[in-house]
């Protein structure tokens, strides 16, 4: 299977649905949720989980029923506190309901005529987060 992350979400080639991708560089690991608010949501981590997040890191969250590719969104992590168990509480600050893959490249300036990049196209937020 291929390393790149595009190809391990989104189906290239006749594979099994149930087989799930496994990349070092792409952790994924289930997480505890604590709380959850209109804005975001607080998960917990183990102190055995392959995860190592910082403040900053863009991430996606599925929620509900595993496999759903409706369930899955997109966030940012807002901050993290160790605890004493040494488990990992995060906030996470909902940024998208969903986000469509799409190639961008710069058509002025520095970069110009260079090559495609991979990036996220997420969707204006709703004023008051409403639907997120």
């Amino acid at each position: 299977m291929s390393a790149d992350i595009w190809h391990q979400i989104y189906v290239t080639e006749s594979r099994d649905p149930a087989e799930s991708p496994s990349d070092p560089a792409f952790p994924t690991a289930p997480l505890h949720q604590l709380d959850e608010s209109v804005g975001g949501l607080c998960v917990r981590c183990g102190s055995d989980s392959p995860l190592r997040l910082q403040v900053g890191e863009l991430v996606a969250y599925e929620l509900g029923e595993p496999r759903d590719p409706g369930n899955w969104r997109i966030g940012a992590i807002r901050w993290l506190v160790h605890n004493s168990d040494r488990d990992v509480e995060i906030g996470i600050k909902r940024l998208a309901r969903n986000a469509q893959p799409i190639a961008t490249r710069a058509v002025k300036g520095v970069g110009l005529n260079s090559g495609f990049f991979r990036a996220l196209l997420i969707p204006r937020a709703d004023r008051f987060f409403g639907g997120l």
